[in-house]
């Protein structure tokens, strides 16, 4: 089956599921979220610099996840070379909850991002030419989130004290990518069920 502009598979009364391969991912995600969590460890009143750190990380990995959410949410091909590419993005959620612990001495963190977000940027360019709403949408969040994972790249050539500071940089562009491009998304929203 090729890629075609989508409707997501439905039931009867047209409410898209998640498939099995999505579920998996989502429990990957689910572990590298408890593992940020552990980083607080059993201290009644964790230092603030801890705090902070936590909610950091937790918001680069739930945004990693809500990417691949919103992808299939609105595109959803579902077909081999799809699945290949949500099993990388799998091993990419895997070195992230590996690399949680060891921020930001460690790479784990920085190269799983890379490797969803990477998956993510690829899923985009083969929606791309399904048709033009999908063109505008695609444009959006390719360029981005594309230079929010080039930053991220760069960090990995950086100085460790360094890194945060590009992954903070690297995260508002992204999370700024929505908003920015906010007249073009809405006329192809996603499905709120």
């Amino acid at each position: 089956m090729g890629l075609r502009e989508l409707v997501p598979r439905a039931d009867e009364a047209g409410h898209r599921h998640a498939t099995w391969l999505e579920l998996f991912l989502d429990i990957i995600f689910v572990y590298a979220l408890a593992a940020v969590v552990a980083r607080l460890g059993n201290e009644p009143s964790p230092s603030p610099t801890a705090v902070l750190a936590v909610i950091g990380l937790f918001v680069v990995i739930q945004w990693a996840w809500l990417g691949q959410v919103y992808y299939d949410t609105r595109f959803d091909p579902d077909d081999a070379p799809h699945r290949l590419l949500v099993l990388v993005a799998l091993i990419g959620a895997g070195a992230m909850t590996l690399g949680v612990d060891e921020v930001p001495e460690s790479v784990l963190l920085p190269v799983g991002y890379l490797i969803v977000r990477g998956v993510l940027l690829l899923l985009y360019l083969r929606a791309r030419p399904t048709s033009p709403m999908a063109r505008m949408v695609t444009t959006v969040y390719l360029i981005g989130f594309g230079a929010g994972w080039l930053i991220w790249l760069v960090s990995l050539t950086t100085p460790t004290e360094l890194r945060p500071v590009l992954w903070i940089v690297a995260m508002v562009i992204e999370l700024a990518t929505p908003w920015v491009g906010v007249r073009w998304l809405n006329r192809w929203p996603v499905d709120n069920r």
